[in-house]
Order: structure tokens, then sequence, then C-alpha cells
């Protein structure tokens, strides 16, 4: 075996591609998008803040209005000497990690990067990040976020112990969708999706399955498998940080992924939005996906069309979401802070979630009237974001959650048993370690 002084996946045809692209991108111009219709007045000055351009790394804005831009506006009306310019990268986790290691890695300008939650530690442990100047936030800051997002913007290495690396953008978590247009009453189990199955399928047109999972090829699926394995109250990880597998239970958990009809076959080919049109089309009864989907569906369908309702999934669900850090190469890392500090205030968050879609990290928007009005799931989001686990924290998650699938899909999709030496395998990639 060999230690990998490289970020996993990103070989340096591919970097040097990234940073090509991106570089171009960053001298493209300033940000698009439509002003706040905010107040004329520019808001406090900021005298303690260096002066200069702000470069945020970050994936594309698909929220309804483009929110996350119409919030960079926003600072850029109150902070004209610090005013906000993006580095947008592709998006999906993978390659959005891919981009942003050219990003960390090049010349080209970057203050803060928008970071999917798995890569915060990578990035710390590689020092392409710094930690937040806490005693620069304001009193109680750190107190108003849900705990299970705050969680992970914290990183333990052992040479510098454990340190606060970002600050939460937004979170997610899984969600059941399920028909309300049947009779399906909570509360939900394996068994009663698998009951309703095999009471419909066959029986009623055009159902084809229980449940729609998202299995395809991609971090989705390490996200889906980790949740079957969770579900039977499997722990992935010790308390020491390394991988324990029991292949029997391993293997019966992991099967349950290919049970029919409980599972919708094509399941297997299917990311999220596959599976979201494969619901709408009436060929489950049931979903597994982000709160982001519901309110796709009800923009696009009406509820007169297709009916359906949200509610907790019957087991944990893993944490999604994005946490913005402060790039150790920065010019400005107090502006870069104040920048950070903003995006996760209660005003942009209240923004981002009531008009973007994003859910909110700060805990006090939960019992808000306007966005329990507007998300009629909240409650049940804010619950599974609390009883959400974390996926294994490693500074080498892209090599885990590639090998995880490499030894862990043949077994959904054909059957294949599992490596007698998974563990080794999954140890030797969250250390870093790849087969020469």
């Amino acid at each position: 075996m060999t230690d990998r002084a490289t970020w996993p996946l990103a070989n340096r045809r591919q970097l040097m591609w990234s940073a090509a692209s991106l570089a171009v991108g960053a001298a493209a111009g300033a940000l698009a998008g439509r002003l706040w219709a905010g107040p004329a007045e520019s808001g406090p000055v900021d005298d303690d803040l260096e002066k200069g351009e702000l470069v945020i790394a970050t994936g594309p804005d698909e929220s309804p209005g483009r929110q996350r831009e119409q919030l960079f506006e926003m600072w850029n009306h109150r902070h004209p000497e610090q005013r906000v310019r993006t580095v947008t990268v592709r998006p999906g986790a993978e390659d959005a990690f891919l981009d942003m290691t050219a990003l960390a890695t090049s010349g080209v300008q970057v203050d803060v990067f928008n970071l999917d939650v798995v890569f915060l530690a990578g990035f710390a442990a590689a020092r392409y990040i710094q930690p937040v100047d806490v005693g620069l936030l304001p009193a109680g800051f750190l107190d108003g976020f849900l705990e299970k997002p705050k969680t992970t913007c914290y990183y333990r290495h052992q040479s510098f112990g454990e340190q606060l690396f970002g600050l939460p953008f937004n979170t997610d978590a899984g969600l059941l969708f399920y028909r309300g247009d049947w009779a399906l009453a909570e509360p939900f189990s394996w068994k009663s999706i698998g009951d309703a199955a095999g009471r419909e399928v066959g029986a009623a047109p055009g159902v084809a399955a229980g449940l729609a999972l998202q299995l395809a090829d991609a971090e989705i699926f390490t996200i889906s498998a980790l949740e079957a394995l969770w579900s039977q109250e499997i722990s992935v990880v010790d308390d020491a940080g390394r991988v324990v597998v029991d292949i029997p239970r391993w293997t019966k958990a992991l099967s349950r992924l290919s049970e029919r009809p409980t599972v919708y076959a094509e399941s297997q080919n299917q990311d999220e939005s596959a599976s979201r049109d494969a619901f709408i089309q009436g060929k489950t009864l049931f979903m597994r996906n982000w709160p982001v989907h519901s309110r796709w569906i009800r923009e696009r369908v009406s509820e007169k069309d297709f009916h359906f309702k949200v509610t907790g999934l019957p087991w944990s669900s893993a944490l999604g979401g994005q946490n913005l850090a402060i790039a150790t190469k920065t010019r400005s890392p107090r502006a870069a802070q104040r920048l950070i500090e903003f995006l996760t205030n209660d005003e942009s968050q209240f923004r981002l979630f009531s008009a973007g879609g994003f859910a909110a990290t700060r805990e006090s928007l939960y019992s808000d009237e306007t966005i329990k009005e507007k998300y009629d799931y909240a409650e049940v989001l804010k619950s599974a974001i609390a009883n959400a686990n974390s996926r294994p924290v490693t500074a080498h998650y892209a090599e885990f959650s590639t090998a995880f699938r490499a030894a862990v899909r043949p077994l959904v999709v054909k059957g294949t048993a599992l490596p007698a030496n998974l563990a080794e395998l999954l140890n030797d990639a969250m250390a870093g370690k790849t087969a020469p």
C-alpha cells in the first residue's frame, strides 16, 4: 500500500484543467445578480476590515430568485469597499471537490470556500483553510446554530487539537415523501413500507414498488448505504475513528436496498432527480429524498394532479449541508470572517430558507411562523437534522466514499459478496492510502 500525497480523484491533469478554467472564470467580471432592494443607507462603517475584493468559491445558485447571489449583493451594498465576487465551481459533490482543491492549490485568489460538510476536515488538515477567530464573533453567535450542523465545522488534528474551521451556511437531512391520496398512515417503518408495496404492486395501476431510493454510483449511494446500516443500529466508525465491519450484519442491512417489491428496481441507476420523477409518475408509494424536492414538486405539479405528504424517515438520515470557511491564503481574514458571519446570521438565514428553500442552520428560524406556514415540514426537518448522523469524519473522505462504493455497491446491484477484507480497505482509504 502507498500513501497518497494528493487529494483523491484529483490527478494532476484534472487539477491543471480545473485551475485553468476557474482562473478564466475568476477574471470574467463582477458578480451577476439583481441588486438587493434595501434601504439607501450603506449600514455601519467597518473601519477594522481590510479593503479590497472578496472572492468566494461556491457551487451554482439554483435557488428561486438566486437568493445566495441576492445576499452577496446585499453585502456589497453595505460593504462597498469589500465587495464580493464569486468563482463558480461545478455542481455535484465530487466535481465541486476537485474544483475547490484546484483553487486551493493554485494562484487564483479565493478568500472563502463554500464546502460540502464532508470536505471541511480535509481542507483543514491540508491547511487550505484557517480557524475562525471565535473572539471576533458576537457574543452568543455560535449558540444560535443547530448543534449538528455546528459540529461539522470543527476538526481535530493531532498537531493542533480541535478548532472551529467554518460556520454552517445551510444544512440538510433526508425526509420520507409519501402519497397523500392513498391509505398510508404514519408512523412508517421498513416493514410497513414493504407491506404497502406487497398490497399495491400488481393491484394498483402504475405502482411498481414501495420506495424510491437513490443508488446511482455517486455520493448519494454512499449516503443511502450508510443510512441502511444505521437503520439496523450498525455503527460504521468506532470511537477511535476506525471503520469496524461485521460482514454478516452489513450484508443483511445492505441487502435490503435490493429487496423487491419494497425498493424500486430502477433506483439502482437513479439520483435524486430521477427518483423524484419516478415518484411523481406514480411508480412508487414512498420516496426518500432531500426537502428541497418538496418545494420543487409543489411549484410544478398541482395538488389536484398529485397529492403527497412529507414526514421523517423511519431511520437516521445522513447529515448534509455546506460550511463557509476562510482560505488560508486570503489577504483579508477579518473581512472574510465578517462575510461568513453575515451569511450565517438570522437575517440571511431567514432569507435563504423562506425564499430559497435552503434549510437554515439557525435554530430560532424553525419556530418562525412565516417559515412554518411556508414549509409545513419545518418541525419534521428540524427533528430529522437533530437525529441525523454525520458521515465518517476524515481528511480523506473522497477516498473513503470511492472505496466504500466500489466494495459495497456490487452487493446491492449484483448480489456480489462483500470483500472479506472490507474493514482493511476502508480504513486504508480513511488514511489516504490506495492499492498500488
